[in-house]
């Protein structure tokens, strides 16, 4: 599955919830593509003070580690 379908293409908080306790595990990896998805996936579901500070922490990991297809 491409990297942000869940966020993009689903509204069933259920499916949500559950790509939540995916994307946990998927965080430790350090990759800045999915702990951005992760954080659209906390934001859909309402989680936003969770999702900006997962956010913070990509911004911080792209300054010391920039990635394609992101800029900061």
């Amino acid at each position: 599955m491409k990297n942000g379908v869940i966020f993009e293409k689903v509204s069933s908080e259920k499916t949500l919830t559950k790509s939540l306790v995916w994307g946990d595990a998927l965080l430790k990896s350090n990759e800045a593509a999915y702990m951005d998805t992760y954080a659209n996936i906390l934001f859909k579901l309402g989680k936003k003070q969770d999702a900006i500070q997962t956010e913070e922490k990509v911004i911080a990991l792209l300054k010391t580690r920039p990635a394609a297809g992101f800029t900061v």
